[in-house]
């Protein structure tokens, strides 16, 4: 996810939700070193659904600010461009 996911990000920007989901994400790699279940994002952001939460984890996939490997549970990581969604942010709270 190079271009095409730059250009989607920019049309598209991340809504409030999820920057929410990104940065528990970020969180949750950072404090244990393993990625959430989809079932843990959903339950963090109160969803009820697993459902609800595999589609926005499938939409930040597509911005490309996390990927995934196929099949396996926790296998979420935070791409480049991620993590400067995260400073950015950072930046305007600051």
């Amino acid at each position: 996810m190079t271009r095409a996911a730059d250009e989607y990000r920019e049309r598209y920007p991340l809504t409030r939700v999820q920057t929410r989901a990104l940065s528990f994400i970020e969180r949750e790699i950072r404090l244990t070193g393993w990625a959430p279940t989809i079932r843990e994002v959903g339950e963090r952001l109160g969803y009820k659904s697993s459902n609800s939460a595999s589609e926005l984890v499938v939409a930040l996939e597509r911005k490309g600010v996390i990927e995934r490997a196929r099949g396996r549970g926790r296998a979420m990581r935070i791409t480049e461009a991620g993590y400067q969604v995260l400073a950015e942010l950072r930046r305007g709270a600051a």
